[in-house]
């Protein structure tokens, strides 16, 4: 786990981590950044500098040619990944608990929480990083 004083500082690291992982010469398609928010602007920082990626969908499945994999933590279910980062951990309660005033049914979505916990961290084959906004 590493944490960060900005969102700015954790995606200077992930672009250099990914950098670092393509260098060495592991495929994009075997890298995942998985986040619970902000899929749309990952994808957006690593097209900035370059680095090929995919935001995975229904219909875009990672394979040679796709580059890095951006997911949610619900699209990645089933999948596996040489590296995965998740980025914007710090995110995950207030975005799936957003707007909920029920006190039963906010006990039932941190277990959901829980278990999408479980399904990103398990993605990774080889290596996991998880990244933080304190």
């Amino acid at each position: 786990m590493k944490s960060f004083k900005n969102t700015k500082e954790e995606y200077r690291y992930i672009v250099k981590i990914i950098d670092n992982y393509l260098e060495s010469g592991i495929s994009g398609h075997e890298i995942a950044v998985i986040s619970p928010t902000e899929r749309e602007e990952v994808s957006g920082i690593l097209s900035y500098e370059e680095i090929e990626n995919s935001i995975l969908e229904y219909d875009i499945f990672p394979e040679e040619g796709t580059g890095v994999c951006v997911s949610s933590f619900q699209g990645c279910k089933g999948l596996e990944f040489k590296v995965v980062i998740i980025a914007n951990y710090h995110d995950i309660e207030n975005y799936f608990l957003k707007d909920m005033e029920n006190e039963w049914y906010n006990k039932q979505k941190l277990k959901q929480i829980e278990c999408l916990k479980y399904v990103a961290c398990t993605r990774a084959r080889d290596e996991l990083i998880v990244t933080y906004v304190k």
